[in-house]
């Protein structure tokens, strides 16, 4: 049996992360700490410092929330906002016995 060989690169030959890709993965990390119902539909891209929010929040204070964190970022240097804020919807869970669907409780209501 011929024995493991390891094989190593050296880390200088990978290529740093930009420091648009330093804020945009900030901003993603702390998106995802926070992450609640409002705040799954966000899209971060950054360009020469400019942060884009692009998405659907549940609330103006959300969208708040989210501005104040981008802004606090170090080496964010402006902020375009492209949020959309939209109430998120809750849907009624059924409760259904086991083996049928959604679509047989409308046909078939329970008595």
């Amino acid at each position: 049996m011929p024995a493991l060989q390891v094989i190593t690169v050296p880390i200088a030959a990978w290529p740093p992360p930009s420091a648009d890709d330093v804020i945009t993965l900030a901003i993603e990390r702390w998106l995802a700490r926070i992450a609640g119902p409002g705040l799954r539909f966000i899209d971060v891209e950054v360009r020469d410092g400019v942060v884009t929010l692009t998405g659907i929040v549940g609330s103006r204070r959300a969208r708040a929330r989210i501005h104040a964190m981008a802004r606090q970022v170090p080496g964010a240097r402006g902020l375009r906002d492209r949020l959309q804020v939209r109430g998120i919807r809750r849907h009624r869970v059924l409760d259904l016995p086991a083996g049928r669907s959604a679509n047989d409780a409308r046909k078939f209501p329970k008595p």
